[in-house]
């Protein structure tokens, strides 16, 4: 059977938000971006990626300790291609 992972978008410049990262807000105690991860961690059987840029090292140090792979987007600024 095939095994099913997970990229998940973690470099946006979270424009909306204004001068607060939404991945970085704090949910019960824990930043969103750890909730997020640790639910595909659990749901697939695969490798989980996290794509970064934007505030990388508080994206990673918010996931530090968790079985992941880091991609390095360098083109963050351009967003997502519609």
């Amino acid at each position: 059977m095939d095994r099913i992972g997970a990229v998940i978008l973690a470099a946006g410049l979270s424009r909306r938000m204004r001068q607060r990262n939404k991945l970085l807000l704090i949910v019960d105690r824990i930043p969103m971006i750890r909730h997020v991860v640790q639910t595909y961690i659990t749901a697939v059987d695969g490798n989980v990626y996290v794509v970064t840029r934007f505030q990388a090292a508080q994206i990673k140090a918010a996931l530090c300790g968790l079985p992941i792979r880091f991609i390095h987007n360098s083109a963050y600024e351009k967003g997502q291609p519609f």
